[in-house]
């Protein structure tokens, strides 16, 4: 189906990051800030995403937050409110001890029958999540309408589908387009959810393949990365 075009969704590419100065860890310092942004009046939910293989993923973790509409000023144009950046600050540190691409993202289009960023019925912190990014650089902007319409087929997600083994089964896809231009170079992310069943260590193993035939398939990709769900913050759940 067409995704929602009402959702907004913040992605954050998380290349490298540092223990902040007042939290134990990044993750105690994202669930600090989840906890101020799970009070806005747009959140839907938000889910830390962590690369299972820290050693050689191109980024450590992704952050996945839904909103409902365009609110949230990470949608807006303008600095970021002050508290926002209290609160970031106080979260992860100052700006040095990480490098990372936000961005604000529609849900274009899903396998679900319903937006993905607000199915619930299965249980995500089980499941694992394949993310492919793809930059601007190598999709000329006049190719989005049909890059968009043959998503399937032009994001590779045709191709990640057959290569999957028996041991590891798909679930639901969402394609994903950046709002505007931001500090993020992608322009397009492809989110696949693996059902819960599959071990971690069989997932990784997968990725070398998926890169190898989504260069075979000509696939404009510039990233493909295996991640788990470990911290998820649901305003139902919560």
């Amino acid at each position: 189906m067409a995704g929602n075009d009402e959702l907004h969704i913040v992605f954050n590419f998380f290349e490298k990051v540092s223990k902040p100065p007042e939290q134990d860890s990044y993750e105690d310092g994202m669930k600090f800030i989840y906890e101020w942004v799970r009070k806005q009046p747009s959140f839907v939910l938000g889910q830390i995403h962590k690369n299972l293989d820290q050693s050689n993923g191109s980024y450590k973790y992704v952050n996945y937050v839904g909103f409902n509409n365009g609110d949230f000023h990470a949608f807006r144009q303008g600095p970021p409110p002050p508290e926002w950046i209290e609160v970031g600050t106080k979260g992860l540190g100052g700006r040095e001890l990480r490098v990372c691409y936000p961005g604000g993202y529609a849900e274009v289009a899903t396998t679900s029958v319903e937006p993905m960023c607000t199915t619930r019925a299965k249980d995500q912190e089980k499941s694992f999540y394949l993310l492919v990014n793809y930059k601007d650089s190598d999709i000329d902007e006049a190719s989005y309408s049909a890059f968009e319409a043959e998503w399937k087929a032009k994001t590779g997600a045709d191709i990640v589908s057959d290569a999957f083994p028996t041991d590891i089964k798909r679930g639901d896809m969402a394609l994903y387009k950046r709002r505007q231009p931001g500090k993020t170079p992608f322009v397009y992310v492809l989110r696949v959810e693996i059902l819960p069943g599959a071990s971690a260590e069989n997932v990784i193993q997968l990725l070398p393949i998926l890169r190898e035939k989504l260069t075979a398939g000509g696939i404009p990709f510039s990233d493909v990365g295996a991640y788990s769900i470990c911290y998820l913050c649901d305003p139902v759940k919560c």
